[in-house]
């Protein structure tokens, strides 16, 4: 047995480190070709689930630097996918809001997202992925946590 699979850390490490990798190639694997890349995934769903929302909030949330997120609500906003306007409550303040279009966008990965991830799933029981969800769910909580608290 490789000295990776001794224990539960050892294994969870590696299956995190394949996952990552293999959750990255996903792109090519899906079948739209205007699927958005992961940053702008997470940017305009947290957008279309909680609303305008400012360039820091964005930062914190993901855990990136501010200027990453500039960067990439940029691309965004040249596509027409999000839009940014002054906050009312202060003028220094640029909020964003997804569009129609970046809404569309949004709806098209997660369609062809989903589509992969049944065809990966179609073997398992649904309690296994209940299962899944439910503990894949608690270990974002328990990374974002840690991250809090680490600062």
């Amino acid at each position: 047995m490789p000295a990776w699979e001794e224990d539960a850390l050892g294994v969870i490490e590696r299956e995190l480190a394949l996952l990552i990798r293999r959750a990255e190639s996903t792109k090519s694997d899906e079948t739209q070709s205007d699927t958005l890349e992961r940053a702008a995934y997470l940017i305009l769903t947290w957008l279309d689930e909680r609303g305008p929302t400012s360039i820091r909030e964005l930062a914190d949330v993901l855990a990136v630097d501010i200027s990453t997120v500039s960067r990439q609500v940029a691309g965004l906003e040249s596509k027409g996918l999000v839009h940014r306007q002054t906050d009312p409550a202060d003028a220094r303040v640029s909020v964003l809001s997804i569009t129609e279009v970046g809404r569309e966008r949004l709806m098209g990965t997660r369609a062809a997202r989903r589509a992969l991830y049944a065809r990966v799933l179609a073997e398992w029981t649904a309690e296994d992925q209940a299962a899944f969800a439910r503990l894949l769910r608690r270990f974002n909580q328990a990374v974002a946590r840690d991250r809090q608290r680490r600062g």
